[in-house]
């Protein structure tokens, strides 16, 4: 799911990633 190839991406794709898994998670409650 994350490009390790840009760690300069790392970040953001993380920060991204945790974005959609928290609203997906508020979305559930």
């Amino acid at each position: 799911p994350f490009d390790t190839g840009s760690p300069k991406k790392a970040p953001a794709s993380l920060l991204e990633e945790l974005n959609l898994m928290l609203e997906e998670f508020v979305k559930r409650d």
